[in-house]
């Protein structure tokens, strides 16, 4: 029965040990136990860890979006992530980490209006295209009335210095407010929707 494992599900979610833990709160979500405060409070004893902002992102509680990401900006040097699109990350360096752990950010910031600007203004000069598209694609899904007052001149600059074709005609979508996404992209995904929905 559920309860035959709770005691198991508690010893696990509180083991130091990263692939201990990972496996408690699997088993813990499937017997229908909320773990989002454990995930939170690893990240306040560890550090930021993309996998489990992952998770705690998957939230629909507003307050605990509003927490996650207080967090992370607590957690991630945005300062040191403006870098621009021209400079090489390395893989597997530190600064490759914290942009893989922004991107990770960006992603979901479209299902957020008007939350995490700072993340979106950080993606916008980021080195890594991912985050410049992810960034542009959040911008898109919200309303203008979502953007901060500094948004449009935020894009208009990112617009003057983005050496990718592609995301060049998706910045000059994004202050006309067009689709910043080409009609086949748009087919497609529809599509992956629908076939995993």
């Amino acid at each position: 029965s559920r309860d035959d494992w709770m005691p198991l599900i508690h010893v696990g979610l509180a083991d130091p040990d990263r692939f201990r833990f990972l496996g408690a709160a699997s088993v813990a979500r499937a017997k229908g136990v909320d773990t989002w405060e454990h995930f939170y409070s690893r990240m306040l004893s560890d550090g930021y860890d993309s996998y489990f902002m992952q998770t705690v992102l998957g939230s629909d509680n507003p307050d605990r979006i509003d927490r996650a990401l207080a967090l992370a900006e607590r957690q991630l040097p945005l300062d040191q992530l403006f870098s621009g699109p021209i400079p090489e990350v390395g893989f597997g360096s530190p600064a490759f980490r914290m942009h893989v752990g922004l991107g990770t950010i960006l992603c979901r910031l479209k299902d957020f209006p008007g939350k995490g600007w700072q993340f979106l203004r950080a993606g916008l000069c980021s080195p890594m295209p991912r985050n410049r598209t992810n960034a542009v694609r959040a911008l898109a899904a919200w309303e203008r009335t979502d953007w901060p007052p500094e948004a449009e001149a935020c894009i208009r600059t990112a617009l003057e210095t983005e050496p990718d074709e592609k995301l060049h005609g998706m910045l000059q979508h994004l202050l006309a407010g067009e689709s910043v996404e080409p009609e086949e992209e748009r087919q497609v995904r529809q599509v992956r929707r629908r076939r995993f929905s």
